[in-house]
Formats: C-alpha cells, structure tokens, sequence
C-alpha cells in the first residue's frame, strides 16, 4: 500500500516535508518518515490517534506535533496502469563496478553514445548508492514487510500543502492527469522506433521539458569512473554552461535521490543542507525550486534527470510533476539498460 506521510516543521520558518511510502501498514509509513527527520522520535506511545475514513492524525504530545497520514486510493483503467508503472519503477541499486573498458565485453558495443554536442564519445557509468529499501520499523514485536519511500516534497511551513500524489479523478486539470498520460502514452516510443542512445537522450530531454516546464531540464549520467555525474544534454536557460558542469555523486540533492532511489522535489533549494551543489553559477539565475528523478532500472542506476524552477507555478513543482519524472526515469532507465546490454540479433 502507498500512504502519503506529511510531517510538518518543528518550528517558524521551517519546512514541511510529504514523504509517499510503500508500506504495509499507516504506523510503519509514518515511523518511516519520521526516521528521515532530525526529530527526537522515540515512538508513538502515548500519542493521542484520530482514525478517519481518508486520514489518519497523530498528535505526538512530547514533540508537539501532529502528522498526518493518507492512503493512495487505487486507481481505474489506464490511470492503474500509470500509477503503478510510477511505484513500480524503484528497486534496489547496488552498485555497477565502473568498466576497465569502452565495451561491453559480449558484444562489443560502446558503454555510451556520441556526445551531438561535442562530437565525442561519452561513456555511461555507475550512479553508486545504497538500495533504497527502508528497514522496517519493529510494531508489536512483529517487523513487517519491507519499506520502501518512493518521493520526498518539501515546502515552507507557512504555505498551502501539497501531497504528492496523482490526482487521477476525471475532474482532474491537465497538469495533474493528463501529463501522466501523455508519458505513458508517448514513452514507449523510446523502444518502437529503435533509437540510439543519442536519439533517446534527445527524447526525454525534449519530452520531460514539454511535460513538467521549467526554467531549465537537464539528463546527467554517472561517469565511468564514477564520482560524478555529467551533462549529457539540456533544454531551456543556462544551456551551454549546464553541457559543461558535472554534478558530485557524493553529496547533493542527486547524490540523495540515487541513494535513496526516490524522486526529491525542494522548495528554495537554497535553505536546504542538504543541496550541497547548487547550479546557481550554471544557470545564471537563483533556484527557487529543484526536482531530482534518479534514471535506474532494477538493480542498476544511470544518473537523474534534474529540473529546476517550475513555471506556470509559483508554489514549485506539483503533485503530479514528481510522478511524471519517476515514471520517465524509470522507463529511460530501463532503455538504457537495453541500449548497453543489447546483444546481436538472433
């Protein structure tokens, strides 16, 4: 089951933080999302527990705060397919050991593509990082399934709060539904039309700008050596300083969605610790908001498809955004995987 765990600031001028976790039960998601805060948690005894039909609230007398957590409701037709498609597309991430060579040994095909922008030959490495598989929380001497956070959302205290899942109801505007189905519509001509690594770098680029419009997406892919993440193609502003720049692997808002191996969206980056590699310099302009979506398929990750400033919104990326990039992570991942393991037809 997907429940949606909102775990509100500790004080003014903080940040409220939506965690969407597959977890078999409310008490083990919540326990789960409180774990990823610098909260004194020592559990849920003596919290005051208000059951309802869409929610349940948690008044934690020690640390006074209330949380709240929702369950996804199931969807219908091929919004199911969607939704489970977004979910779906996490799983563990062992790391890849980085190639000796430029060749995958079998068949002798490139690990990579030619750079359109360089000209050169680009190899595609290993994203390192741990699964992103939660330990369960121990309720009632009985440990459970495992737990797994799919997405991460923050935004200031003060303002409305968004949960991030897809509002798949008919009434639903087009940012919130129909971005969904033209991904799940669009995407599979990532494979029909058998195109290279190059022409499908090209694709996503194009089609995760057209599908969440911001200021500036960019594709970035671990370098062979590992270490960094480099970028491989970018639409909108700051596009030749972006080709230019590599990301760290080991700390940052990228680092944190591979290991994690869930999508993070951050409202004001900048006050966040955790962003250690802000693309201010690159980009030319302040982040007012950053969605990070890690590239992987199974057990193996490429890098992230990183966004940054929402347009059309002034509250940062939406609900809907952060499902949309999972899925196009999820579903490039899996092209990748195809594109560099392929053998010689039979």
């Amino acid at each position: 089951m997907i429940f949606e765990v909102f775990i509100p600031a500790s004080g003014d001028g903080g940040y409220d933080t939506t965690y969407q976790i597959d977890a078999d039960n409310w008490r083990r998601a919540l326990i789960t999302g409180i774990r990823q805060t610098t909260l004194n948690f020592t559990g849920l005894e003596g919290c005051a527990v208000e059951i309802g039909e869409d929610e349940t609230t948690v008044m934690h007398p020690g640390l006074k705060l209330t949380f709240r957590v929702k369950k996804i409701p199931d969807a219908k037709g091929s919004a199911k397919v969607i939704q489970a498609a977004v979910t779906g597309a996490f799983a563990a991430i062992p790391s890849r050991p980085p190639t000796d060579k430029l060749q995958v040994p079998h068949i002798g095909k490139p690990a990579g593509f030619k750079d359109k922008n360089t000209g050169t030959f680009r190899a595609i490495g290993a994203a390192t990082g741990r699964a992103p598989i939660e330990p369960a929380p121990v309720l009632d001497g009985e440990s459970g399934g495992p737990v797994r956070i799919l997405s991460e959302s923050n935004r200031p205290t003060s303002s409305k709060h968004e949960i991030l899942k897809p509002d798949l109801s008919p009434t639903a505007s087009y940012d919130e539904n129909a971005a969904l189905e033209d991904a799940f519509l669009e995407l599979p001509a990532l494979f029909e039309r058998n195109m290279e690594i190059e022409d499908g770098i090209d694709f996503i680029a194009d089609l995760t700008a057209r599908l969440i419009p911001s200021a500036n997406t960019s594709v970035f892919f671990a370098s062979d050596g590992g270490g960094t993440f480099y970028c491989a193609q970018s639409r909108g502003q700051g596009i030749k300083k972006m080709l230019d720049h590599t990301v760290p692997m080991d700390r940052g808002l990228a680092s944190l969605a591979v290991q994690g191996g869930r999508v993070i969206s951050v409202f004001e980056p900048a006050k966040d610790v955790r962003n250690a590699a802000p693309l201010n310099e690159q980009l030319g302009f302040a982040e007012q908001s950053v969605l990070v979506a890690p590239i992987q398929s199974g057990e193996r990750a490429f890098g992230v498809i990183i966004l940054v400033n929402r347009e059309k919104r002034t509250d940062g990326f939406s609900k809907s955004d952060a499902n949309v990039a999972a899925y196009i992570g999820g579903e490039f991942g899996k092209f990748i995987e195809i594109q560099l393991d392929a053998g010689p037809l039979e």
